[in-house]
C-alpha cells in the first residue's frame, strides 16, 4: 500500500506555546502554508483568538526552544466576533514537533495547535516510511495518539473501482455542496459545471455511489471475525 494519510494528535508538555495556547481559551495557531522535504516545514502561521490570547501566543514564541526564529505578518480583523487574527512567518528547528514528524519522507497536509496539541494531518509515500517515522515519535516530552490511517484520496477512489470521470463528478459534487443538506447546488448546475447532461451526471452519480455503497459493505463483511484477529496498525 502506498500514499497513507495519518491524523495524528501531539501534545510537547514542556512546550512554552503550548502552555500558552492551555492556558488562554479559544485560542488557535494553524499552518497556513506547509510542505516537507523530510527535514524541513515552511514558515507561515495564522493564530486566531481573544487579543490577550493571541499577545500570550506572541510571548510564548519567543520563549519556545523550537522555534528558530518569527516574525510578525500583517494583522487581519477578521477573526470572528472578539477575536482577532494574526499572521507570522515561523522557522522552526529540527527538533520541532512538525519537522520531527515528517522524517522518513512525510509531509504536512495541516496542523493545528489547540489545547488539545498540535493536530496533524500528514503524508508519507509507503507504510514502511510512516512505521519508521512512528517510531521515533515517542519521547519523554510527547503524547503522540494516532487517531486514523487511511490510503490518499486517489488511492480510496482507485480501490473502490471508480473511473475517472466518476471520481471526477463526485469529487466535484462534494466541492459544490450538492450532498449537503440542504444542498447548496442543483444537479442541473453540477453537470453544467461539468459540462455534461443532466441526464449523463445522473447516471454517473449513480453507478459511483453504487460501486462506493457496494465496496464499503462488502468490506465490512471482510473485517469481521474475532477481536483478537485485528492486528496493531502498524504491523507489517
Amino acid at each position: 500500500m502506498t500514499d497513507l494519510i495519518a491524523n495524528v494528535v501531539v501534545r510537547d508538555e514542556e512546550s512554552p506555546l503550548q502552555t500558552a495556547v492551555d492556558d488562554h481559551e479559544g485560542v488557535e495557531l494553524e499552518i497556513q502554508s506547509s510542505a516537507a522535504d523530510g527535514r524541513t516545514v515552511a514558515p507561515c502561521a495564522r493564530v486566531d483568538g481573544p487579543p490577550s490570547a493571541i499577545d500570550a501566543v506572541d510571548a510564548s514564541l519567543a520563549a519556545e526552544p523550537t522555534v528558530e526564529s518569527h516574525r510578525r505578518l500583517d494583522d487581519d480583523d477578521d477573526g470572528g466576533e472578539g477575536s482577532d487574527r494574526r499572521f507570522y512567518r515561523v522557522e522552526w528547528t529540527d527538533r520541532s514537533v512538525l519537522n520531527r514528524l515528517v522524517e522518513h519522507d512525510g509531509s504536512v497536509l495541516s496542523a493545528t495547535l489547540d489545547a488539545s496539541g498540535w493536530e496533524v494531518r500528514l503524508l508519507f509515500p509507503f507504510h514502511a516510511d510512516l512505521s519508521a517515522a512512528y517510531a521515533t515519535w515517542e519521547t519523554d516530552r510527547w503524547t503522540v495518539y494516532v487517531k486514523r490511517i487511511t490510503p490518499s484520496e486517489e488511492e480510496r477512489m482507485a480501490a473502490h473501482d471508480l473511473s475517472d470521470e466518476q471520481r471526477r463528478a463526485m469529487k466535484r459534487a462534494v466541492e459544490m455542496g450538492y450532498y449537503q443538506v440542504p444542498r447548496r447546488v442543483t444537479l442541473a448546475e453540477l453537470a453544467a459545471d461539468l459540462d455534461i447532461s443532466h441526464q449523463a451526471l445522473s447516471e454517473r452519480l449513480r453507478r459511483a455511489s453504487r460501486n462506493l455503497i457496494t465496496e464499503t459493505f462488502h468490506g465490512l463483511d471482510d473485517q469481521r471475525g474475532p477481536p483478537e484477529a485485528a492486528k496493531p496498525a502498524f504491523d507489517e
